[in-house]
């Protein structure tokens, strides 16, 4: 399951998640909801799931809060996550929806496959210079004029380490972006980037802005 590209923080990563799952799921939920999502963050997703003309990817997707989103306004949707454990969260949860397991940089779908993608803060664990590789595989299994939407922590592109992450006693690292980094990265992927909007944290758990970058593949 591991593709060209991907790094051992991604390993990591998806060890934490692989032991944390049932936890996560409990915390943050299986849903989309104004415990973890401002009213605009909603509107976003929904803009973009309603005006999918077919099957939408929710990549990196933990327990498929999106893709279950997207059952609830009657779009189809694949869920798509690293860790098995939250994969079986997310089945539990939204029995309907398909989860498959595979890294963002080695998606085992077909060109074309999709109308639009959401990574919901999906790319936390992509260093800057991974971004690229990972949204050409993104725009490879998309058609053209689909919509995307990427949400992450927004900042320098700085590195940060989250030691004994979730009581595991790993280290689990990620990075919070600079939108222009991102924008650029989706850009030379065969995306137009047309909005990128930067919101202040206002909820409990954030501590840094979070930006959301809305493009076209093109």
């Amino acid at each position: 399951m591991r593709g060209v590209g991907d790094r051992d923080e991604a390993v990591v990563a998806r060890a934490v998640y692989e032991a944390t799952a049932a936890d996560y799921a409990r915390l943050v939920g299986t849903s989309i909801s104004a415990a973890t999502e401002v009213a605009d963050d909603r509107r976003l997703l929904l803009d973009l799931v309603r005006g999918a003309g077919g099957p939408i990817a929710d990549l990196g997707s933990g327990p498929g809060r999106v893709a279950g989103m997207c059952q609830l306004e009657g779009r189809p949707a694949v869920a798509v996550d690293m860790a098995f454990a939250m994969l079986r969260e997310g089945h539990e949860a939204h029995p309907q929806v398909p989860f498959v397991a595979a890294y963002l940089s080695s998606l085992p779908f077909a060109e074309a496959s999709f109308s639009a993608a959401v990574l919901w803060y999906s790319i936390i664990h992509s260093a800057p210079a991974q971004l690229q590789p990972v949204f050409v595989e993104v725009r490879r299994i998309v058609v053209a004029g689909a919509s995307v939407l990427v949400a992450f922590q927004s900042g320098d592109g700085e590195l940060h380490q989250r030691e004994d992450a979730y009581g595991t006693g790993m280290t689990m690292t990620s990075w919070r972006h600079d939108p222009g980094v991102v924008r650029e990265a989706l850009r030379a992927s065969g995306f137009e980037a047309c909005d990128v909007r930067v919101r202040a944290p206002e909820l409990p758990h954030e501590l840094v802005e979070q930006a959301f970058l809305s493009a076209v593949a093109y």
